[in-house]
């Protein structure tokens, strides 16, 4: 997938070419192309906060910044967290050419093998100093492909795995973007039309109160930012990085997101007010990434709002059928799915959502399953 090009030489599509080509079964590898803002705007003008907008909660660790980093701290003013990594055995040493790793955002080359087995604390500065699980210090593994590291403990790890070792979240996220195993709903859209949608969502992860989440954390006002937060993320670093086109699949940009709570957590603690809005920042984007995997087409509609959306078929008409929810007469929806034995169904009218048991669900017919029988008095 090439995600190198420039958007000066990207070829401009319209919106209505995006609709159009919702329904392609096969997924385009081929480079990407730019197409037409269709968002509301930001407003950068606004009074905003910063998630840093209150004093660290005062149990937290202070340890060395990366040397990149511009606070002025050097490794040897305080003594850094223990990382344990394991050093994999050297493989094809006389081959000249470094493995590529590409992933999302990351972009790392590996550096030559060594047969060395001891454990050492990285210094390459790639990883993170904090667990994705439970957000602490301590011994951790370090992704080959990620900055994210994690406890054995927290990953239920019954033994060190050796090599080269690849977090949950990269593994979902090369399942989900391998032609053979992605999902459904991957197969049916290109990049730019994934793209579209995740701005779509972006959007919906915007609510009123996430201000602070909007935009950087200045470093001005929070010097000591850079010495906790490893990988910073906002909505905004997030909308640059879609219009870039740098999202394979739902799961990278979920992924990508959680590093807004990661960071809160670390940097305010996990009962924090802001942590809460983080919280429901990553829970609007799980649901909106669900909704795109269940169903892109239907999305896009409902993003829209085109007259009589609800009523327009997909490239896969769903099944229109007679729903019925206790305490509730039966009403028309679409059948979007199944799942143990529940229908997720889509509610003509009020456009209502419920997983309705399968033994309350007819196929639509012209006449209501069960008709109203009057009492003989």
């Amino acid at each position: 997938m090439d995600l190198t090009h420039s958007l000066a030489d990207e070829e401009i599509k319209t919106e209505e070419e995006v609709v159009e080509g919702m329904d392609v079964t096969t997924r385009s590898k081929g480079p990407a192309v730019a197409f037409p803002e269709g968002l509301p705007q930001d407003h950068g003008d606004s009074q905003q906060s910063n998630p840093g907008s209150t004093e660290r909660p005062g149990q937290k660790r202070r340890f060395p910044s990366p040397q990149h980093s511009s606070n002025g701290h050097s490794p040897q003013d305080s003594t850094s967290p223990s990382k344990k990594k394991k050093k994999p055995i050297m493989i094809n040493s006389n081959n000249k050419e470094q493995s590529e790793l590409r992933h999302g955002p990351f972009y790392y080359m590996k550096q030559p093998l060594t047969t060395d087995p001891v454990d050492v604390v990285p210094q390459d500065g790639r990883n993170d100093f904090y667990c994705w699980v439970c957000h602490r210090e301590g011994q951790v593994l370090c992704c080959e492909l990620c900055p994210r590291v994690y406890h054995a403990k927290c990953l239920k790890l019954t033994a060190e795995p050796e090599g080269d070792w690849f977090c949950p979240e990269c593994e979902k996220i090369t399942v989900a973007e391998c032609i053979e195993t992605q999902s459904k709903a991957m197969t049916m859209l290109t990049i730019e039309q994934l793209s579209y949608l995740l701005k779509f969502a972006l959007q919906k992860m915007k609510q009123p109160g996430t201000e602070p989440f909007q935009k950087p954390v200045s470093l001005e006002q929070h010097p000591d930012y850079a010495e906790y937060i490893f990988y910073p993320m906002d909505l905004s670093t997030l909308e640059k990085n879609v219009k870039k086109k740098m999202y394979g699949c739902t799961e990278a940009f979920l992924a990508e997101a959680k590093w807004i709570l990661h960071n809160c957590i670390i940097y305010n603690g996990g009962n924090h007010k802001l942590t809460q809005t983080a919280k429901v920042i990553i829970k609007i984007c799980e649901h909106e990434m669900n909704e795109i995997e269940v169903c892109p087409e239907c999305y896009l509609a409902a993003c829209q709002k085109r007259e009589n959306w609800f009523c327009e078929p997909c490239s896969n008409p769903h099944p229109l059928v007679w729903a019925k929810l206790k305490g509730f007469p039966f009403w028309p929806a679409k059948a979007l799915r199944d799942k143990d034995g529940q229908v997720d169904a889509r509610f003509f009218g009020q456009h209502d959502r419920a997983w309705v048991p399968m033994n309350n669900c007819y196929l639509m017919s012209k006449e209501i399953p069960f008709s109203v029988k009057k009492k003989k008095k």
